[in-house]
């Protein structure tokens, strides 16, 4: 897999609202302004919803991130 599909599988774990917030503002570059907005949520909401987003991502790819340095070394 690929960092993108290792994203993908990652996101499936997240509650549906989090996912969308992460999506709009990772993905496709809205600010939180623009989807509290969209979403009828405070921008507090979206930030918690990224910050959630995020750690649980981190989580998921902890294996993906820790191979990646010796993946690149092996291709020296």
């Amino acid at each position: 897999h690929d960092l993108m599909d290792a994203i993908e599988v990652g996101m499936k774990t997240l509650p549906e609202k989090s996912k969308n917030v992460f999506r709009l503002h990772r993905m496709e570059g809205w600010s939180i302004p623009e989807i509290a907005n969209r979403l009828n949520l405070s921008e507090k909401a979206i930030q918690y919803h990224l910050t959630l987003s995020v750690k649980k991502l981190k989580v998921h790819l902890r294996n993906y991130i820790l191979a990646l340095p010796i993946f690149l070394d092996c291709l020296r």
